[in-house]
């Protein structure tokens, strides 16, 4: 299958990173490998923070395959960065453990280090993605996401050579506005032709609030409807 992207937006606590890990369980019975990482406030001056997590939690799956299947994994993943493997090292560490300690790559300036590392690292998407084992990358927070992990994000989506990925971001859309990074990154993968699909999560309905305690207490509907006024009152139907 293609290259997908799929957004999920809404306040904080309504319930989308919830919603995101609930496919966990049917991407593993198709043979698919779930993958995540997570931005955060204080650290959006560290670059890749969510996709190095994703990625090493990638590794960490490898490790539980068997011998033999390990091994065509770390072919394949040693031919797809060539001399190069140690630009991915620094940004993911357990690959170490996968295709072992990598010989130091010449120094050059920062942005051609940026678009050497972009380049490896789409090498490094194409080999891991394929019809046996697609990926699904999730990155929450992505309202928090560095500049470079941006640039990533849209050198992957829109290179046609990458199949059998699903990339799923979450982010808060009331801390988005039209000149937020993020948007500009989108807007910027939309006019390359790219399809975004979106979900929006909104807070739950005054009614929903009193279905989830009569269902939660096994009671019925008018007799939690006091304690349903009340929550809804205090939450406004966050899930959170």
């Amino acid at each position: 299958s293609q290259l997908e992207l799929l957004l999920v937006s809404g306040y904080s606590g309504v319930g989308k990173s919830t919603l995101v890990n609930e496919i966990q369980k049917p991407v593993a019975e198709k043979r698919g490998i779930f993958i995540s990482g997570k931005y955060g406030q204080l650290q959006r001056s560290v670059p890749y923070t969510g996709i190095s997590q994703a990625f090493d939690m990638f590794c960490r799956h490898l490790l539980t395959e068997p011998v033999g299947v390990l091994e065509k994994w770390q072919q394949k993943i040693k031919t797809a960065v060539g001399n190069s493997g140690q630009v991915l090292l620094d940004i993911i560490p357990a690959l170490e453990q996968i295709i072992g300690p990598q010989s130091s790559v010449a120094k050059v300036g920062a942005q051609e280090t940026q678009n050497r590392f972009n380049v490896l690292f789409q090498n490094f998407t194409r080999a891991i993605c394929s019809a046996e084992s697609p990926l699904v990358l999730f990155l929450d927070d992505l309202q928090w996401a560095d500049r470079a992990s941006l640039d990533l994000f849209k050198v992957l989506l829109i290179d046609s050579d990458i199949q059998n990925l699903l990339i799923i971001g979450a982010y808060r859309d009331n801390e988005v506005d039209a000149g937020h990074p993020l948007s500009l990154t989108l807007l910027d993968i939309r006019q390359s032709g790219k399809t975004i699909n979106t979900i929006h999560l909104d807070n739950l309905a005054h009614i929903d609030v009193n279905q989830l305690i009569a269902d939660t207490l096994q009671s019925d509907l008018n007799f939690t409807q006091p304690l349903a006024d009340l929550v809804y009152d205090k939450t406004q139907g966050n899930a959170f």
